[in-house]
């Protein structure tokens, strides 16, 4: 008995021995993982102020196949123009353009094509004309830099149909598609 006595004193010895004289510490390691995001959406809605902005527009986009920009003969003869903005999301630190690839409008079995001038709204406002003999005529809409972050950028442009290519223009449904895209320079 006196054995077992000792041990269970010498054992409760080194037990808060040790817990008396040593300091503890531990770490806690965090971590995550955040992905590139990068969008690009035309629309006509107010510019976007954070993520949930930008991912709303999407249903809201315009110029889609389910809804085009169009031009009515009131539109084109009184040279109106569409005013619709292009919005970039991104989180990466870099040098950003978007840039567009254009054609002029053409309608299948239709020879002549309909050209149209684009107007990037700005200080001052800069003016691409896309002819009627243009092919993949190249422009860029806006140019910035992203310091990193969620950084989302808005630019306003319009279009009006070139009013006397239309006149001269056989019957048909004219249209084109751009290419436009957020690229790093």
């Amino acid at each position: 008995m006196k054995k077992i006595g000792l041990i269970l004193v010498i054992l409760l010895m080194i037990t808060f021995g040790v817990w008396a004289t040593t300091d503890a510490s531990s770490t806690l390691k965090i971590s995550t993982s955040v992905e590139d995001k990068f969008g690009l959406v035309i629309h006509t809605e107010d510019d976007p102020v954070d993520y949930s902005d930008f991912m709303g527009l999407g249903s809201n986009a315009v110029g889609t196949t389910d809804d085009p920009v169009s031009f009515d003969d009131t539109d084109i003869n009184n040279e109106s123009e569409r005013v619709l903005t292009v919005s970039a999301m991104t989180n990466k630190t870099s040098g950003y353009e978007i840039g567009v690839i254009a054609n002029p409008l053409s309608a299948q079995g239709v020879s002549t094509k309909i050209g149209y001038t684009v107007r990037i709204l700005g200080t001052p406002d800069t003016v691409v004309s896309v002819s009627d003999s243009d092919s993949n005529k190249t422009f860029n809409l806006k140019e910035f830099n992203a310091p990193g972050g969620l950084f989302i950028i808005s630019q306003k442009f319009g279009i009006t149909i070139d009013q006397e290519g239309w006149e001269n223009a056989g019957a048909g449904d004219y249209s084109t598609t751009w290419t436009v895209n957020l690229t790093t320079t």
